[in-house]
C-alpha cells in the first residue's frame, strides 16, 4: 500500500468539469518515483530524533475505513513485522505527472527515507486502527552503537581474519601477532592493526581494515 495525507487543491477548471460540486472530485494522488501514492487518512507521529542515542517508537493511526484495515489485520497477523517506509521530499521535486505543465525540477533522488517495522496493534475501533512501531535495530534485538570506536580491527577482535566477514585477506604471505613473517601457514595471526594490515594488502591497497586508526592518538 502507498498513500499520503496531503490535501491537494483541485483547480477552477477541475471544478467546473465536475460542475461546480467539488465533493464529486476524488482526492488527487501523488507520484513519487513512478509509484502512485493515494490519498488515505492517516496520521503518524513520534519521528523526531534524539540526541540521547534512544531509537524513535512512532505511532501510526490509519483510518479503518470499510474495515479495510481490520481485514488486513486479521489476514496478516496484526501486520505485525510489516515494513512502513516513510518518503521525506519537497513538493518541487515530485514527479512531473502530477503537474499539467510538466516538472523541469523533478528528481527522484532528493528524498529522506525513513524505515520502520508495525511491532504492535495498539488500538482498533471501526474508525481508526493504531499501530506502535519501532526501528530495524529494536526488531533485530541490537542496539547503537553495535561496534566500539577504537583503534584495533573490530574484524580480527571477533576472531573473522580471512573469514570474508569484514577480512576478505586470502593471500599467502603469513605473519605473526608482531607482524614478523612466518612461514607456517598454522601460525598466521592477525595483530589488528593498521600495520597488520598493510603488510597483507600492502602500503598503496585498500585495506579490509575494521577499526578507527583516527581514534588512537598514538597511532601505529
Amino acid at each position: 500500500m502507498r498513500f499520503h495525507a496531503h490535501n491537494i487543491p483541485h483547480t477552477q477548471a477541475e471544478i467546473a468539469a465536475a460542475g461546480n460540486d467539488a465533493l464529486r472530485l476524488k482526492p488527487k494522488s501523488i507520484w513519487w518515483q513512478g509509484n502512485e501514492y493515494e490519498a488515505y487518512p492517516y496520521e503518524i507521529t513520534g519521528l523526531a530524533a534524539t540526541s540521547d542515542g534512544s531509537q524513535p517508537t512512532p505511532r501510526l493511526s490509519v483510518a479503518n475505513l470499510s474495515n479495510l484495515v481490520s481485514s488486513l489485520c486479521l489476514t496478516f497477523n496484526d501486520m505485525v513485522q510489516a515494513k512502513v517506509r516513510v518518503h521525506d521530499t519537497f513538493a518541487k521535486y515530485l514527479d512531473a505527472a502530477n503537474f499539467p505543465e510538466g516538472n523541469a525540477l523533478a528528481d527522484a533522488s532528493q528524498e529522506r527515507v525513513q524505515v520502520f517495522y508495525i511491532d504492535s496493534k495498539s488500538t482498533e475501533t471501526n474508525s481508526v486502527v493504531e499501530f506502535q512501531l519501532c526501528t530495524p535495530f529494536d526488531l533485530q534485538g541490537q542496539q547503537l552503537p553495535s561496534r566500539q570506536i577504537h583503534g584495533l580491527c573490530t574484524w580480527c577482535i571477533r576472531g573473522w581474519y580471512r573469514s570474508g566477514r569484514g577480512c576478505d585477506y586470502s593471500g599467502g604471505a603469513c605473519f605473526d601477532k608482531d607482524d614478523k613473517p612466518i612461514d607456517d601457514p598454522a601460525l598466521d595471526v592477525c595483530g589488528g592493526r593498521v600495520s597488520s594490515c598493510k603488510k597483507r594488502f600492502g602500503d598503496a591497497q585498500p585495506l579490509a581494515f575494521g577499526g578507527f586508526p583516527g581514534s588512537n592518538l598514538l597511532g601505529r
